[in-house]
């Protein structure tokens, strides 16, 4: 052990780059015949957590002439010169103190480097390289933090510890070093895909949502293998929601491959296009806000439920809105490795636990028809025109336009496709109200006062497209082709139809059907009153309650709960006239989506 040497410390970041040999010189390059240093041994004392020290015996080749000595840590042995990364080297001349010791630092603990010293003499001829042997005489792997690996140079024992990581139609695999392997060779249900020196490896071209079986085998010096045992995988799934679809919006989930835990280390890029090559995509976004806050898209929610007092994570699923009727769009999705970008909030940063993945394959989804009126309809509402923000029914986030004045936005919201290429996504739950987004504004109710229920009135614009004309009270929101009304902290907010002025409606009266979608939200109370002014009389009416479905998941409470949203028709029988209008009112502080108002007479 090597203990009484002044050493010269060299970052392993730091190399000496040597001078090439001339091969036309037959004075210059390898001589064998000069003494090579002796005894390259493990410097223990002088070695730690992050360095590797080394010494040899110069006594030889110092009387032979020797002017320098070079002393190399290598990852793989036998390269000449300075091998890219693999190799970290440097000089001691004969008249530095020491000439015959040296010290590696800013090593990672774990791993493992050849350790080899040449003698230089005049001329530029060198000594062949001496290595630090392991116990079977053969050059050894110094282990940094461990030392000299005495592995039996003819040990067959494959990989260890191989793990995969599936995405969508890609994979990435690591493992263990074989310490005596030549390379590895990849194997995708027993097919070789690649091979690879290095410890890990990336697979492409898989189909998404398909099982696998995936091993990794050394190759040795003869050209045999040994395999690793084989790792089941799956690829990643991706599906069309369907329990919330229209003709302006739909919705699309996939499997969480992201390796995250929250908001931003759930990272994802997604593109939505017309062309099946995803050339000129609609949207081609980072799934997150950076609008209304700095997170990511996919962060817990209590809205999606609650275990131990912890909020859930909801899943990776995301709503596009403002598209064409009865169109076929095209769909992929990727992790991603790390982006920033400055949000009006501040930076915003995501970043995949699994690091960054290739596109999945594309898929294929499709918007509904639009809604056609049948003949005894007096009234149709399927708020197709304000598609925007999340979605709770299909539990996804949502795009949302990004402009810094949110009043602005909805000037976009009754065309068909408003395509601007500036948006966000908000997170699962996140919305803004009606009026905020510049789609209503403060009117008088149907009766002339200023306020119903004990609530502000609103009453929607020209830019809530179809819903002009409607009346809401201020707790009402956009989402994905409906809206969601109400709040935790109080009652009687409230949508409400204009006027009615069908010809269908006669002055006696006319028995209609009047009837919803509608789903509460959380675990609030599920009860709607359904209200009618009757014009004639200038009176308001209560037809009736609704006790809406529960949303709870099954096997779930209120305090430890899943929200399983759904959609539900409800409808009652109302004779109605001309000037009437309806309400849906919430109470017990209820909170709930509604969709497909619809009058047809009986």
């Amino acid at each position: 052990m090597k203990i009484n040497k002044m050493l010269i410390a060299i970052p392993a970041m730091l190399a000496v780059v040597l001078s090439s040999c001339k091969d036309d010189d037959p004075t210059v390059g390898i001589d064998s015949s000069m003494p090579a240093p002796a005894e390259v041994s493990y410097d223990e004392m002088n070695s730690s957590s992050s360095s590797i020290g080394v010494y040899w015996d110069a006594n030889a080749a110092l009387k032979s002439g020797a002017t320098s000595f070079t002393v190399q840590i290598l990852k793989k042995k036998d390269v000449g010169g300075d091998a890219y990364d693999n190799t970290v080297s440097h000089t001691l001349q004969s008249s530095d103190s020491p000439y015959d010791a040296s010290q590696f630092t800013g090593l990672t603990e774990g791993s493992k480097y050849f350790v080899r010293v040449r003698a230089n003499y005049p001329r530029s001829v060198y000594s062949e390289w001496a290595y630090i042997l392991s116990s079977y005489n053969v050059p050894a792997k110094v282990k940094v933090g461990t030392g000299v690996m005495h592995i039996d140079p003819n040990a067959k024992n494959g990989p260890e510890d191989v793990t995969v990581v599936p995405f969508f139609s890609d994979l990435n695999l690591k493992w263990e070093e074989d310490d005596t392997a030549e390379s590895y060779v990849i194997y995708i249900d027993d097919q070789k895909v690649g091979e690879t020196e290095e410890l890990s490896y990336h697979v492409t071209g898989l189909d998404y949502n398909t099982s696998y079986s995936v091993s990794v085998a050394s190759v040795y010096s003869d050209g045999s293998e040994v395999k690793a045992d084989p790792e089941p995988t799956k690829t990643g799934n991706i599906q069309q929601i369907t329990r919330n679809v229209g003709p302006t919006h739909l919705s699309v989930n996939w499997d969480d491959v992201s390796g995250g835990a929250g908001a931003g280390s759930r990272a994802y890029q997604v593109e939505l296009s017309k062309e099946e090559s995803m050339a000129n995509p609609i949207y081609s976004i980072y799934c997150v806000d950076g609008q209304a806050s700095t997170n990511g898209s996919f962060g817990s929610s209590s809205w999606y439920g609650k275990e131990n007092g912890t909020n859930l994570l909801p899943p990776t699923s995301i709503s596009f809105g403002q598209l064409e009727p009865a169109t076929t769009y095209y769909f992929r999705v990727k992790t991603v490795g790390n982006y920033s970008f400055q949000g009006s909030k501040g930076t915003v940063t995501i970043k995949a636990t699994n690091g960054e993945s290739d596109f999945s394959p594309v898929i294929t989804l499709r918007t509904e028809a639009e809604h056609t009126p049948a003949a005894n309809e007096i009234l149709y509402q399927g708020f197709d025109n304000i598609t925007m923000q999340s979605d709770f029914i299909n539990t996804a986030a949502g795009t949302t336009p990004y402009w810094s004045d949110k009043a602005i936005v909805s000037k976009q919201a009754d065309t068909p496709n408003p395509w601007e290429g500036a948006w966000v996504v908000y997170p699962f739950a996140n919305s803004h109200l009606l009026a905020t987004w510049g789609m209503a504004s403060t009117a008088n109710y149907i009766d002339g006062q200023a306020k119903y229920k004990g609530q502000a009135n609103r009453i929607a614009g020209d830019k809530s497209g179809s819903l002009k004309g409607w009346y809401i009270g201020d707790q009402v929101s956009p989402h994905q082709g409906y809206v969601k009304v109400g709040t935790s902290s109080n009652d009687g907010y409230y949508i409400a139809t204009p006027a009615l002025d069908s010809p269908l409606l006669s002055a006696e009266g006319t028995l209609c059907t009047f009837s919803f979608k509608g789903c509460p939200l959380m675990t609030d109370g599920r009860v709607v009153d359904i209200e009618v002014y009757r014009a004639a009389t200038k009176t308001f009416e209560k037809v009736t309650s609704i006790t809406m479905d529960s949303t709870l998941a099954d096997g779930w409470t209120s305090s430890d709960y899943l929200c399983n949203y759904k959609w539900t028709t409800y409808s009652i029988d109302i004779t109605l006239h001309p000037g009437d209008n309806v309400a849906v009112i919430s109470t017990n502080k209820s909170r709930f989506a509604i969709d497909d108002i619809m009058i047809v007479k009986k």
